[in-house]
């Protein structure tokens, strides 16, 4: 189980969503206080105070952190690990597009303020190498997949 590449690739997976969970995805500067966008919502830096919750970007988030952890537990069915692998590719790319919504509109409900800045983290890239991760995972596990299947047709 831990022997196999597609294991630390889903490792990864599992690594990267749980720290865009718990890191600052973007800044946003509003006069005196400080905005920090993170996979569950937005918090004042200053008073530590949540504005806006983004529950879904949240329950997306912890689903493609979890599905990588089943399926490392499912070493013995890999069209099954596939079809998951599948699924995590939908739950990263719809993270993905979620946290650009979200993005797009706290700027703009900042853009109203006279003075602010904004500042995207390096977090913000995470789901994309977590997207390549995944797709090395499947690639992977179909490989091991084409492995067996040619074994079993030698005997």
């Amino acid at each position: 189980m831990i022997q196999r590449i597609q294991t630390l690739y889903l490792l990864g997976i599992v690594v990267l969503t749980t720290l865009m969970m718990c890191l600052p995805l973007a800044e946003f500067l509003c006069g005196a206080e400080t905005f920090n966008l993170y996979g569950y919502g937005l918090r004042s830096v200053e008073t530590g105070e949540m504005y806006k919750t983004t529950v879904f970007l949240a329950i997306m988030l912890v689903a493609s952190a979890l599905l990588p952890l089943v399926n490392i537990f499912l070493y013995k069915r890999r069209m099954t690990q596939i079809r998951y692998c599948i699924v995590e590719f939908v739950l990263l790319t719809g993270s993905v597009i979620m946290l650009a919504v979200h993005y797009v509109l706290f700027y703009r409900a900042f853009a109203d303020f006279d003075f602010y800045a904004l500042s995207i983290k390096v977090t913000m890239l995470l789901p994309i190498a977590a997207l390549f991760l995944n797709y090395l995972a499947m690639r992977a596990i179909a490989a091991d997949e084409a492995l067996v299947r040619s074994v079993d047709r030698i005997r």
